[in-house]
């Protein structure tokens, strides 16, 4: 939480560049209940990442979060339903109470909510192994990839589950596990 008060593109931008971030990015109505902790009187409000100006381009009357550009599925905490924006830049600020609130982007000045990112989105971890046999009249060899199917967020461990038509390979973070299919 960034305590200068700023426009809405000069918050973004010192998200970015100072502290190698974006504006926070609410998903869930547990998050925006945890920030919402966080937002106290006297404060007239926090910028966060959700806006018009991507899909305004687009002439589309709907807000979207700084990294996307479909509408935003996720906008519960709106303190009234949210009118045409009549072609303006609209941004958006998380109040005490719990509440959102649109308003200008700029000249308007609010302090800000920056979300570190810690790493680019690599995708689904992954593992490769090569396996060879060596015999006196041929090299026999096959490969073996595995993709992690399913992780929790925030979760230390993954578990990757390799299968061949004779045995089925475990690796987690409880180590190596065998099971013979045959």
């Amino acid at each position: 939480m960034v305590k200068d008060a700023v426009s809405w593109r000069e918050a973004k931008e010192r998200c970015v560049h100072r502290y190698n971030g974006n504006l926070i990015k609410i998903t869930s109505s547990v998050m925006n209940d945890a920030i919402n902790k966080l937002v106290i009187p006297p404060s007239t409000g926090y910028w966060i990442g959700l806006s018009n100006i991507r899909l305004r381009h687009l002439h589309y009357d709907e807000f979207s979060w700084l990294d996307e550009t479909k509408s935003a599925t996720y906008m519960n905490s709106f303190k009234t339903p949210l009118a045409p924006s009549t072609g303006d830049e609209w941004c958006v600020i998380t109040e005490p109470g719990d509440y959102w609130h649109k308003t200008k982007c700029y000249p308007d000045k609010h302090e800000f909510i920056c979300q570190k990112i810690s790493a680019r989105n690599p995708g689904p971890p992954s593992l490769s192994f090569k396996f060879s046999h060596g015999h006196r009249h041929a090299y026999i060899g096959y490969d073996l990839h595995a993709q992690c199917s399913a992780f929790t967020e925030l979760g230390a461990s993954v578990k990757f589950r390799m299968e061949d038509n004779i045995n089925l390979t475990e690796i987690g973070s409880q180590g190596v596990g065998y099971t013979s299919l045959a």
